[in-house]
């Protein structure tokens, strides 16, 4: 079986020697691993080592009588008069059809070298571990991409230039499309997130990392992108029936819990429309030379679910090439496999290999970490060096707003800004987008407010796009009649008596009844308070358990707390009045 082409070698070698304009261009894409031959490796290692101590690169003659090379490789460089003519010829192209030849051939050698270890394992008598082959296969796999990068890594300004006007042409257009917009217009405005960002959402257990990761990307999904959730923690219905509580007017434990026939054809009405809005994505026609015709490119949204335990960032990395995802969620980065014995070892690792695949990828990154008490990433300090952004928040129980700290920036100041977390849909949303909902627990349907809301109705009155249009269609002309009077078009129903009977009006129809649509707002602050009472109360239960259970020293700490408590609580009101 050939392992290597050593013409191709020994050219490539003897070009890098002989030519320096090519060795400028070509020598970046060059490894020593790429030679199979140990000749070419020793001349090539030989090159590199006289470059790094600021001498010039001999020519092929000169590099014949080196010392420092052995015999054969000495051998290796004294060529005939047909080579060299050869050599001076040699063009960009002929370098590129030996660097294709030594890339084979090195994709070769890695296949080779991978079954032979696979053979190897198996021909032993013992049960083979196979989470350790399957992750050993990946990983070797993924190494055979590792030199197949063709574009130049190296930007030259003065001699060599190879920054083009074409080059700045296409990256300072408007048009150039590096941004990923969130669909946040506070992140979008002064963050601009583009792709090879890794971005890292921290906060305390049961803060809602996961659930505003979720938001994130369905408003990634929604803004037309291809998004990935790579989910290590819950199993996949868990996820997905949070996910169907932010798209469905029902509730979280309704779904855990299970629906009625009638409510599950509801479910799968929002699951259409949900899917409709992946399929109405469009982008500019790259066949356009104007720019303005768009063609239709439909988006997904993927969830994976991973179960086990030996899971790294390499085997995702292999999963995703090639997959075209604008954006990938990771939560969260404690549960991959722990590579070293200490743990922060290991989460250094993993963040340093996270942060190159998303540049290798071309995605916007986000991965997810626990936050501690004295503010930092807990055992991942190392995240908050290499991400790209820092986003930390803690919710403010009984209240609906949360504070969120944007607290690490290379093109701008650190900030910081609002989100309201909505208790109905379990989301994270912008001040600006809570309007009114259905009072009705089965419906929540949620419309704008004010002169949005008259706007709103007027659009739909006389639609222009493809959503006006749907909704226009979904609501008709007598629900825009009810909206526009401050009642929710999507669930009108029937009144009836006690026994269930339809009432009936003097005309002989059933009588209708409309629900009312209420202050947004209004109802989470309600709901937030309620939900602050009853996190206290729990607090309150748990630690008088603890006192019990402790003696008279922890119950004397128990009452201390809730005389001081009760202290700030009465200052608080003296202020109030």
């Amino acid at each position: 079986m050939k392992l290597y082409n050593a013409p191709s070698e020994k050219m490539l070698v003897c070009a890098l020697l002989e030519r320096p304009e090519l060795r400028r261009k070509y020598l970046q894409h060059i490894h020593e691993d790429l030679f199979g031959t140990k000749t070419c490796r020793e001349v090539y290692t030989r090159m590199i080592s006289i470059q790094e101590q600021g001498r010039k690169v001999p020519t092929v003659g000169v590099m014949a009588h080196d010392p420092g090379l052995t015999p054969a490789a000495q051998t290796l460089l004294k060529i005939d008069s047909r080579d060299r003519v050869k050599l001076q010829n040699f063009r960009p192209t002929d370098m590129d059809h030996c660097l294709d030849q030594v890339r084979y051939y090195y994709k070769v050698r890695v296949m080779y070298e991978m079954t032979k270890y696979v053979a190897e394992t198996f021909e032993s008598n013992a049960l083979a571990n196979m989470d350790e082959v399957q992750a050993e296969v990946q990983q070797r796999l993924l190494s055979m991409d590792v030199f197949d990068e063709v574009e130049q890594n190296l930007q030259i300004i003065g001699h060599g230039a190879n920054i083009t006007d074409e080059y700045l042409d296409e990256h300072l257009s408007e048009k150039t499309l590096r941004v990923v917009p969130t669909g946040y217009t506070v992140i979008d405005d002064r963050a601009k997130w583009t792709r090879g960002n890794m971005v890292l959402l921290t906060a305390k257990r049961g803060q809602g990392k996961s659930l505003l990761a979720k938001s994130l990307g369905l408003s990634h999904y929604r803004m037309g992108q291809n998004v990935m959730t790579v989910n290590l923690e819950m199993e996949k219905w868990e996820y997905l029936c949070r996910l169907f509580a932010e798209t469905t007017p029902f509730t979280h434990d309704e779904l855990r819990a299970g629906l009625k026939k009638k409510d599950i054809r509801i479910a799968r009405g929002f699951k259409k429309r949900l899917d409709g809005e992946g399929m109405k994505r469009r982008i500019l026609d790259p066949d356009d030379p104007k720019g303005e015709r768009t063609i239709l490119a439909p988006c997904r949204w993927a969830l994976r679910t991973v179960t086990r335990p030996n899971y790294t960032p390499a085997q995702l990395h292999n999963e995703l090439r090639h997959q075209g995802y604008d954006v990938v969620i990771i939560d969260y980065i404690n549960l991959f496999k722990q590579v070293h014995k200490d743990l922060w070892q290991s989460l250094y690792a993993h963040t340093k290999y996270l942060k190159m695949m998303a540049k290798d990828l071309g995605v916007l990154l986000y991965v997810l970490a626990q936050l501690t008490d004295d503010g930092r990433a807990k055992y991942a300090r190392a995240a908050e060096e290499d991400s790209d952004a820092w986003l930390y928040w803690e919710i403010n129980r009984g209240s609906p707003i949360s504070n969120f700290f944007h607290g690490k920036a290379r093109h701008y100041k650190p900030f910081s800004f609002p989100l309201v977390f909505n208790y109905h849909n379990m989301s994270f949303v912008e001040r600006d987008s809570i309007g009114t909902i259905c009072k009705n627990p089965k419906c929540r349907a949620q419309f704008p407010i004010g002169e949005e809301l008259d706007q709103y109705i007027r659009d739909r009155k006389n639609p222009t796009d493809w959503d006006q249009k749907q909704d226009a269609k979904r609501l008709g002309k007598a629900g825009l009649k009810l909206l526009a009077a401050g009642r929710c078009p999507m669930c009108v129903d029937f009144k009836r008596d006690r026994d269930g009977e339809y009432l009936l009006d003097g005309n002989g129809r059933k009588k209708r009844i409309t629900f009312e649509l209420v202050d947004h707002m209004a109802l989470l602050v309600e709901t937030a308070e309620k939900d602050a009472e009853e996190h206290q109360k729990h607090v309150d239960e748990t630690e008088a358990a603890r006192a019990a259970a402790g003696g008279a020293p922890a119950r004397r700490r128990h009452n201390e707390a809730l005389a001081e408590q009760a202290a700030k609580d009465k200052k608080k009101d003296n202020q109030e009045e």
